[in-house]
C-alpha cells in the first residue's frame, strides 16, 4: 500500500524518522526534502540497518547542501526490512520540512 510518512522539521540532533516495524516491508520510492529558509541549509539522512550501530556508512545524504527555498528529492527504492530505521537531522532546526514516500507492505 502506498503510504506518505509527513514530518514537519528535522531537528538539529538526530531523530528516528521512520522504524520498519515486526512483519513490515517498506520500500521508500523517495524522501523529499524542503528547505523553507531564506539560508542554505545541510541535512544528514541514514538508513539504519536492524542490530547496527548509527554511523555515516548508511548515508543516503551526508552533509547535503539544500538551497534556500528549494525542494531536493532522494530517488529510492531504499529497502527496509523489521528494526532498520531512517534517521535525519538538518544544521539548523525547523529548516527542512521532510516527506517519505514508500510502500509498506
Amino acid at each position: 500500500m502506498k503510504t506518505r510518512y509527513p514530518f514537519s522539521n528535522l531537528a538539529a540532533a538526530e531523530k528516528t524518522l521512520l522504524t520498519c516495524d515486526q512483519n513490515q516491508r517498506i520500500t521508500i520510492d523517495s524522501i523529499w526534502c524542503t528547505n523553507h529558509d531564506s539560508s542554505n541549509r545541510n541535512i544528514y539522512l541514514r538508513h539504519v540497518p536492524s542490530g547496527q550501530a548509527d554511523g555515516s556508512n548508511f548515508s543516503i545524504a551526508f552533509n547535503q547542501i539544500i538551497k534556500s527555498q528549494t525542494t531536493t528529492v532522494f530517488e529510492g527504492p531504499f529497502y527496509m526490512l523489521p528494526g532498520d530505521r531512517l534517521i535525519g537531522y538538518a544544521t539548523a532546526a525547523n529548516t527542512i520540512a521532510v516527506m517519505v514516500y514508500a510502500d509498506v507492505t
